[in-house]
């Protein structure tokens, strides 16, 4: 009796065991078939970030022997892009269309095939679209339903890979081209924006980027090659730089956005004229920008200095240089000072060659002393930005008011018919926004401000205030600061150049 109870208990044990090993075995292939390669899919997971986030957060390494770092250019409108921007900052190995490809229909087919040839290592990671919206829609017959299958067609091979983030890049329209479409014709092209962004949103890896949202883009002519409407190559690879590491996503159209952004594009377009209208015309005059790294930074066409010559068509000379201050530019013992002084023909060539040759604005500050040469100041301006750097260097009072009268004073007398403004210090997000002294003598930046307003009162001379004239103050600095809250971003340096511009029309 007792063995038969014995002998069942066995039985019962085994095929418990059995039972845990038969669930086991299962859970190890449910593991090893399913869970384990859907976790290790990465590319799935990356795919449903935003590209701006992925890339930016990545650490990016060149290309390895696995291809996994290719990306694929792909236009349908003429573009300045270049694929240096993703080879050298990215290390992506590039693959584009041989030339861009106006008709929607070859575009469609030429992207479905390339990708078909790219499968397996050669799999692209990151695609660059160049869709127009509004082409696309007048080769649909200018049908929404028609349109609409042509952009399904665009969906579908972007689902077909989903490890692959498209970046849908719209023309980078200026206000001429929205202003030259009647009434009809722009609101069409308004929806067949709209509409595209709608579609595209059914995908997790697809996201549409339109520069055109700034004011700076759509109003700056600098930003486009002479008498064309394309970018140029510099300002291109820039705005495209832009995209891949601002994450706020500044250029990004969403579903929730896209008829609020579209709606303020046409109105922002639609005042353009009369903008424009109000600048002043300052094309025979010379501007002479003295000052830090708000002037001196930035060289390029989204420069103070650029924008502000596109905007008034004056002469301009950028004499601003990086971490200096007016101490530093009053003084003669210091190569701003010695450059200064070559400017105001109290330093001869070889000493200025030999102590600033090496300096950013070594040839501006070479070209204006040639052109200042003789001419009395007569059509010329001077614009004088310092304080900042005097602020976080804890000048006193007495130090800081002598050196910027000194300033003044060797331009009165050197340039005697020469006119000239003094700009405050500008905004900056830190030290308790200016208002903590820096140094033992220092002084709060709202003092340097003070100071350099009755500097210009006391001369007779013209005084801009960044924060109380041009509103570039606490409100909305993420819209005009760089992330290290001191220097102007693209935005903040067309606002100081939009301000100096409507200065002259006073």
């Amino acid at each position: 009796m007792k063995n038969n109870t014995l002998k069942k208990r066995i039985k019962i044990c085994v095929l418990i065991l059995s039972g845990c090993l038969l669930a086991a075995g299962l859970l190890f292939i449910l593991w090893m078939k399913v869970i384990r390669p859907h976790k290790c899919q990465a590319p799935s997971l990356v795919s449903h970030k935003p590209p701006v986030l992925r890339l930016s957060k990545e650490n990016f390494e060149p290309a390895g022997a696995d291809g996994s770092f290719q990306a694929l250019i792909a236009y349908m409108y003429e573009s300045s892009v270049t694929e240096d921007l993703f080879k050298n900052m990215f290390g992506f190995d590039v693959f584009t269309f041989p030339e861009p490809l106006s008709s929607v229909r070859m575009y469609e087919d030429q992207l479905e095939s390339l990708l078909k040839d790219l499968s397996g290592k050669d799999s692209p990671r990151y695609a660059l679209l160049g869709l127009d919206p509004y082409a696309i829609f007048l080769q649909s017959c200018s049908s929404r339903e028609m349109y609409l299958e042509r952009l399904s067609r665009i969906n579908a091979v972007a689902a077909e890979h989903p490890s692959c983030s498209f970046n849908v890049i719209l023309p980078d329209d200026n206000a001429a081209k929205w202003n030259s479409l009647p009434y009809d014709k722009k609101q069409d092209a308004r929806l067949s924006y709209i509409l595209m962004v709608r579609t595209f949103a059914e995908n997790p890896n697809i996201h549409v980027y339109y520069h055109s949202l700034a004011e700076w883009v759509l109003y700056s002519d600098c930003l486009r090659d002479e008498g064309s409407m394309q970018m140029k190559t510099s300002s291109y690879n820039h705005l495209l730089a832009l995209d891949t590491s601002s994450v706020d996503m500044t250029y990004m159209l969403t579903i929730d956005k896209v008829n609020a952004a579209m709606d303020s594009v046409i109105e922002l377009a639609s005042g353009y004229d009369e903008q424009r209208a109000g600048y002043p015309d300052l094309s025979g005059k010379k501007v002479f920008f003295l000052g830090d790294s708000i002037f001196g930074n930035f060289r390029d066409e989204t420069s103070v200095t650029e924008f502000f010559s596109e905007m008034t068509g004056a002469k301009v000379y950028n004499l601003g240089q990086g971490g200096r201050s007016a101490v530093d530019a009053a003084d003669s013992g210091t190569a701003l000072g010695c450059a200064v002084d070559h400017l105001l023909g109290q330093a001869d060539d070889k000493t200025f060659e030999d102590i600033f040759s090496g300096f950013e604005s070594y040839h501006a500050f070479r070209l204006a002393a040639a052109d200042l040469k003789g001419t009395g100041g007569k059509d010329s301006v001077f614009i004088i930005e310092y304080g900042l750097n005097d602020y976080f260097s804890g000048e006193s009072e007495d130090t800081f008011r002598a050196a910027e009268e000194k300033m003044i004073k060797g331009i009165e007398s050197m340039y005697p018919e020469a006119e000239i403004l003094l700009v405050s210090p500008g905004f900056i997000d830190m030290y308790d926004k200016g208002g903590h002294p820096l140094g033992e003598n220092g002084l709060p930046l709202s003092s340097y401000r003070e100071m350099i307003r009755d500097l210009a009162v006391q001369h007779g001379c013209g005084y801009l205030s960044q924060t109380d004239d041009l509103g570039l103050s606490e409100d909305g600095t993420s819209e005009f600061l760089l992330p290290d809250l001191v220097h102007y971003n693209e935005n903040g340096r067309y606002t100081l150049a939009k301000g100096l511009a409507e200065f002259f029309c006073n």
